[in-house]
């Protein structure tokens, strides 16, 4: 219920050390590093990590991109982790969520109207992407009583104080 990035990052250490995984441990580094607001480190990781054409590394290579403020680059890497979710429902859904939500940022909401119903028809209760279609309801369209409609749904059904922000 709590994030301990340190302990975290201290295990992948040790994860990498021992060498039975050292790929998954340098992901679990990177993980802990950029949490940290450790950014040289984390890049540096991202840079030397091969294979470097997988779902988990075109996943962080997009975080990393949007951190330093290149949001095509984001955007891409986070479809090339779409490409790479190798039939895997919930990686795939996660991506392209994820790449919806980066083009909310860039403001390209016709892409992310068009990747959050994706995201939806693979897991209908991503609410996550409900709330998404939501906000471009409330902020694009200007519909407001729909907006609300689609956040007290979600609010309906979880726990989070996300629909009482949005």
């Amino acid at each position: 219920m709590q994030h301990r990035f340190k302990e975290s990052k201290e295990y992948a250490f040790k994860a990498i050390k021992a060498g039975d995984n050292k790929y998954g441990g340098q992901m679990a580094l990177f993980d802990a590093s950029f949490e940290l607001g450790e950014y040289d480190l984390a890049g540096s990781i991202l840079k030397n990590s091969k294979p470097d054409t997988t779902y988990p590394c075109y996943f962080r290579r997009s975080k990393y991109e949007h951190y330093k403020g290149s949001l095509d680059s984001s955007i891409h890497y986070m479809m090339k982790a779409v490409e790479k979710s190798a039939d895997n429902k919930y990686l795939e859904q996660a991506a392209i969520s994820n790449a919806a939500d980066l083009n909310i940022h860039k403001g390209d909401l016709s892409e992310a109207y068009s990747l959050y119903k994706q995201s939806i028809s693979i897991d209908a209760s991503d609410f996550h992407s409900i709330m998404g279609l939501g906000w471009i309801a409330l902020v694009h369209d200007k519909n407001d009583s729909l907006a609300m409609k689609i956040f007290s749904f979600v609010h309906d059904h979880i726990f989070s104080p996300d629909p009482f922000l949005k």
